[in-house]
C-alpha cells in the first residue's frame, strides 16, 4: 500500500536541487559522509524528514520538512535528535525563502 504522502519525484529534484549533496556537513556535523555504518565509502543520499508528526511517524512531506542527508548523517540525525534536529531546522528555515 502506498504512503499516504510520498516524496514524489518533482518534490526529490526540488530538494535535491536545493541542497545540493549532504546537509550534514553543511551545519557541522563531524565527518566525512557515508553509509549508515560510518564515514567514507560508498555514499547514498537519503531525502530525510527533519520533524515528526509523533509517535514514531515522519512528518509531512514537503520542502519545509525534507532535506537531503548521506546514510551516515542520517544515523547522526536519528540517534542525537535534540542536537541535530535545531539545526537542521535552522537551515530550513534560511534555504527555503
Amino acid at each position: 500500500m502506498p504512503h499516504k504522502d510520498p516524496v514524489t519525484a518533482e518534490l526529490r529534484y526540488a530538494i535535491m536541487r536545493r541542497d545540493a549533496g549532504c546537509v550534514g556537513p553543511k551545519i557541522g556535523m563531524p565527518e566525512e559522509c557515508g553509509s549508515q555504518f560510518g564515514s567514507g565509502g560508498r555514499i547514498i543520499l537519503e531525502i530525510d524528514h527533519v520533524n515528526s508528526a509523533g509517535l514514531g511517524k515522519r512528518g509531512p512531506s514537503s520542502k519545509d520538512n525534507c532535506l537531503v542527508l548521506c546514510g551516515w548523517h542520517h544515523r547522526m540525525k536519528t540517534e542525537a535528535t535534540k542536537r541535530w534536529r535545531p539545526l537542521l531546522n535552522n537551515y530550513l528555515e534560511k534555504n527555503n525563502g
